[in-house]
């Protein structure tokens, strides 16, 4: 389990995972949806993650906020993959 960002970058491994990933087709991103939640004036939309290995695209259903904690989760999924080959 990753604890920050900040070891990920600290060591590189994020970053060397993220890179083999999407060599191999393998992309991990925030997808935006209606729901919102209160921050600042506006608020921000709540989010998912979706996997798109090789065209095939898989959605979770954890919703996150556009904090660190999704930057956390998206990390720890680039590593899993990297840590699979």
């Amino acid at each position: 389990m990753i604890k920050t960002t900040k070891s990920y970058i600290e060591n590189d491994l994020g970053f060397k995972a993220m890179s083999w990933c999407n060599y191999n087709g393998i992309k991990i991103y925030a997808v935006p949806l209606e729901k919102k939640y209160k921050d600042g004036k506006y608020g921000k939309n709540l989010c998912v993650i979706e996997i798109d290995q090789q065209g095939i695209k898989k959605r979770g259903t954890q919703l996150y906020k556009q904090e660190m904690q999704l930057t956390d989760k998206i990390l720890e999924l680039y590593v899993h993959f990297f840590n699979r080959r």
